[in-house]
């Protein structure tokens, strides 16, 4: 976890009464920098994780292509040719409202080495406001902020908050599959200790492409890759270029009951320090959504991180449930 506040939290930890192995692990400061708060975030797959599968007018015009199915062959097709079963369009509702919340257990809660692996449960609480407006043809703009809190059972010296802000121009692309391409800003605040001490300000530039791929009115593959370029930020031992790449199939058991394995990839260019990550993520979803605005999930996920320094090798298993309520208008 990298910390910008190195001597306060560091103190907090080494005067543990019980100095327990993940704390010696998160108490380790070399040259190439400690443990880093914002990779938590991208392990996990929760409103504040970075995900290239973002929610777009593509995933509009795909429920629409699912639900306006052909009707059944009948005889009469050669005379009046394939009948198309047409429903009412869905009305544009650029924002969107999220309130999540989350509860995990974890096999090693601070993503560390095997010789330092600590087992807790946390809660993950996110709010997240989105406006998605269409600009014009094809072009749209998605403005995304979310707040998301984390609190941790046994090691509360982990506890922190991440606020994330992103400005992204998308386009769709007919020509090529209904791909959409979307770049911009982006910016995160880490805090801790009740949002009262900073821990990591970074911006970067993000782009990326995706694409939905509907085999039938059951299944659908959701393929993505991103590049998270960094500008700025005020600890130079986290400073990195991210590439990502993911994909997803989306299977509805039934109407409102969608299992979704995922897998994602992620390679981390550290060009501050002489560090590079690979980070593997395979996760199950299984969501059901008894309303509209309602989702109920479980999860599990394995992480497996691989760096060119021992300290950051680490795999993790998570297992959680979450409770969400999503509005559009």
């Amino acid at each position: 976890m990298t910390f910008a506040h190195r001597p306060l939290l560091l103190s907090v930890i080494l005067t543990l009464p019980v100095c327990l192995p993940v704390c010696n692990v998160f108490a380790q400061v070399n040259g190439s920098g400690i443990l880093d708060p914002s990779r938590r975030v991208d392990s996990l797959d929760t409103p504040g994780s970075r995900s290239s599968l973002r929610d777009t007018e593509e995933e509009v015009r795909s429920q629409l292509e699912e639900e306006n199915r052909f009707a059944p062959p009948s005889a009469g097709d050669t005379d009046i040719g394939e009948q198309l079963i047409l429903k009412e369009a869905i009305r544009q509702r650029p924002f969107r409202v999220l309130v999540d919340v989350n509860i995990f257990s974890t096999d090693n809660v601070g993503n560390t080495p095997s010789s330092g692996e600590q087992s807790d449960s946390f809660l993950v609480s996110s709010l997240q406001a989105g406006w998605q407006p269409r600009l014009a043809g094809l072009w749209f703009a998605d403005v995304e902020i979310s707040q998301s809190v984390y609190r941790y059972d046994i090691f509360d010296v982990l506890d922190f908050e991440v606020f994330e802000a992103g400005a992204n121009f998308a386009r769709i692309f007919p020509r090529f599959g209904n791909i959409v391409v979307y770049a911009g800003p982006q910016f995160q605040y880490i805090t801790n200790n009740s949002f009262q001490d900073e821990l990591l300000t970074s911006s970067s530039i993000e782009g990326g492409v995706q694409k939905i791929v509907l085999l039938d009115r059951r299944n659908s593959i959701h393929i993505g890759a991103t590049v998270d370029w960094g500008l700025s930020s005020n600890v130079d031992e986290v400073f990195r270029r991210e590439v990502t790449a993911e994909a997803a199939w989306r299977f509805k058991i039934m109407r409102d009951l969608i299992f979704t394995p995922s897998v994602r990839y992620t390679y981390y260019d550290y060009t501050r320090v002489p560090r590079d990550d690979e980070m593997a993520v395979a996760e199950l979803n299984v969501t059901w959504m008894p309303t509209r605005w309602m989702e109920v999930a479980v999860s599990g996920s394995h992480i497996s991180n691989d760096s060119n320094l021992e300290l950051f090798d680490f795999d993790t298993n998570t297992f959680g449930a979450s409770l969400g309520v999503k509005l559009r208008f």
